[in-house]
């Protein structure tokens, strides 16, 4: 009977574990679509991969529609240069009916390079409310001071002060969640140049 009694808790355990840390099923699904001038050149290019989660087909679609009714006739008057609009989502964490997806935006329009920036959002998927930083980590942490620390330990990849600045005026700074903490990220342009890229800063669970 003790036996019997071990084996049905040891069950009990690993459905607990199981249930615990269960993954949301989530597939990605592609879409593609393009413009081609009359002489079969293609001259625009919509490209989304996205989770099929949330309002994520909607974005897709908006994406899509928005940009190919608004660039069809410059990209048709301009077609030696393809336009390109790049959308893609990548689940970056699920667990616990906590899901972070990170969607990055690319946009070609003729010159030097495109843009590229990020967009994102941590949800529990089952109620479908939106969590903060601190809804993950509770203990105090300034996510600001760190950006703070990080542009005047490397001057020469912002504006100096003025990055400061620009990071003091920006409404909030975005995070998606990994499976070792959240990392919060500072589109290019925002608080430095270009050629820095998108600025994150880590900060771990433990």
């Amino acid at each position: 009977m003790k036996i019997k009694i071990l084996l049905v808790s040891v069950v009990l355990i690993l459905l607990f574990i199981v249930s615990c840390s269960a993954e949301t099923s989530i597939t990605m699904n592609t879409k593609t679509e393009t413009v081609t001038a009359d002489d079969g050149m293609v001259v625009l290019t919509v490209d989304v991969t996205y989770p099929n989660i949330l309002d994520y087909e909607k974005k897709a679609d908006e994406f899509i529609r928005n940009n190919i009714e608004t660039y069809t006739a410059e990209a048709l008057e301009d077609q030696y240069i393809p336009y390109e609009f790049i959308m893609r989502c990548e689940v970056t964490y699920n667990e616990n009916n906590k899901v972070s997806v990170l969607s990055e935006y690319y946009v070609y329009l003729g010159g030097v390079h495109g843009t590229t920036y990020f967009e994102s959002e941590t949800v529990n998927i089952k109620t479908g409310a939106k969590l903060t930083p601190a809804d993950l980590i509770k203990r105090d942490f300034d996510v600001k001071q760190m950006y703070i620390d990080l542009i005047n330990n490397n001057p020469d990849d912002f504006f100096g002060e003025e990055s400061i600045n620009m990071l003091n005026a920006l409404p909030e700074i975005n995070f998606f969640v990994t499976e070792t903490g959240l990392t919060f990220y500072v589109n290019p342009y925002d608080i430095a140049p270009y050629s820095t890229g998108v600025v994150t800063v880590e900060v771990p669970f433990d």
